[in-house]
């Protein structure tokens, strides 16, 4: 049988897409201000693993990822996805 253990905190990580540089900007704003700083920020680089967003956002599509400083409860994922989907 298994055994009840506390519940570890987690590194939570967003992956963004966007057409303009800034907007990666714009978000990074609002999920620092809502959730902490990050620790870890990638390069800016060119989505064009495959065309699933285009008909919804366009061509030319730019990807980033970024992960936050502090480690957090896992309970905090839905809300967190919620809102990141607002941004």
């Amino acid at each position: 049988m298994g055994q009840i253990r506390k519940i570890l905190p987690v590194k939570y990580f967003v992956g963004m897409i966007a057409r303009e540089a800034e907007d990666f900007e714009k978000a990074e704003t609002l999920l620092c201000e809502k959730f902490g700083g990050f620790d870890l920020v990638s390069e800016i680089i060119p989505f064009i693993y495959t065309d699933y967003y285009e008909e919804e956002m366009g061509l030319g599509l730019l990807r980033k990822f970024t992960a936050f400083r502090q480690l957090m409860d896992p309970y905090l994922l839905p809300d967190m996805k919620l809102f990141a989907n607002t941004v």
